[in-house]
Order: C-alpha cells, then sequence, then structure tokens
C-alpha cells in the first residue's frame, strides 16, 4: 500500500472554489478508480488549507490517479487559485 497526503493553500479568495474542485477529485478518485482504497479530503481550521489522505494498493495505482483526467482538471481549474502544495508519500508501518 502507498499513501499520499497533500496539504493544499488556497490563496485568499479562491478557497470555495478551491474546495468545489478538490471535491470533484475525491468523487472521481472514490468512484472510478480501483486502485484507491482510500481518499479523504480534510477541511482545515483555516479555511485556506486543505488536506488530502489517499491510499492505493501500490505505487503503480497513486501515478495512475495522478496522471488522471480528474487531476489534470483540478490543476487546470485552480491555476493562479493555490497558493502552494505540499506532498507527503510514504508506506505504512
Amino acid at each position: 500500500m502507498t499513501t499520499l497526503t497533500a496539504i493544499i493553500k488556497a490563496r485568499a479568495g479562491h478557497e470555495a472554489e478551491v474546495r468545489s474542485e478538490l471535491l470533484k477529485v475525491v468523487q472521481f478518485a472514490r468512484s472510478q478508480e480501483p486502485g484507491t482504497t482510500a481518499y479523504e479530503l480534510i477541511e482545515s481550521d483555516d479555511p485556506s488549507i486543505f488536506i488530502t489522505w489517499e491510499s492505493y494498493k501500490d505505487r503503480a495505482a497513486m501515478e495512475a490517479h495522478n496522471k488522471a483526467g480528474a487531476v489534470s482538471d483540478f490543476v487546470d481549474a485552480t491555476k493562479g487559485k493555490i497558493e502552494g502544495i505540499e506532498i507527503h508519500i510514504g508506506e505504512p508501518l
């Protein structure tokens, strides 16, 4: 199993748009990606911060997700609306 945690910071004034686009990715991953075993979106107490916790059956499934149309659609739709993304990939102990 491979996990990915992403911490996404929306630019001020774009929080709702980033949230909406992230929810589209979540829905796609949960319904269309058999290699995705869990995909959670967390809203921080800071309204500009979103956290994803993603679990995949293996690294190939994670890479397939990252190349999916839903992810590229997210990138296109949020261009200029995100201040930064911090990603951590690992294997459970």
